[in-house]
């Protein structure tokens, strides 16, 4: 099996089926899901382990975090087989599931699961406080995470 890089934050699942499970049980409450599907050989999978380190420490009551070495699960599991583009990356919250790109997308969706706000506000509110969110990615962020 190849290394899990994430057993140390116990994070690591066993089989995507936990992805599936969060996702419709997350209807009933307002826990926020945080689903890193990796391969151990990805610099750019590497290069999030500081980022998912201050996730789960730091913001760990509120988000859930979830990684899946792909490497390791894709003989025995069908989805984690399927993805081919790595780190790919998702929120979940309420029963929707969220494509995340990058870290300002997980963020914005924080601040919006935490604080019963959509993503236009939260963009709004990042602009006011000078924060560089221009109009193309207010736009592409707006698509994506439709909240």
């Amino acid at each position: 099996m190849s290394d899990n890089m994430f057993d140390s934050l116990k994070t690591e699942q066993t089989s995507s089926k936990s992805f599936h499970d969060f996702i419709n049980t997350s209807n009933t409450n307002n826990t926020l899901g945080f689903f890193m599907f990796y391969a151990p050989w990805c610099g750019h999978c590497v290069k999030k382990k500081k980022f998912l380190n201050e996730l789960v420490n730091k913001f760990g009551k509120f988000v859930k975090c979830h990684t899946y070495n792909c490497v390791a699960l894709a003989p025995t599991d069908t989805f984690c087989k399927k993805i081919l583009k790595f780190p790919t990356m998702y929120m979940v919250h309420k029963g929707n599931k969220y494509h995340v790109n990058d870290i300002l997308d997980i963020m914005i969706i924080l601040v919006a699961a935490t604080n019963s706000m959509n993503i236009k506000e939260v963009i709004e509110a990042f602009r006011t406080n000078k924060f560089m969110i221009d109009d193309d990615k207010e736009a592409d962020i707006v698509e994506r995470l439709n909240m």
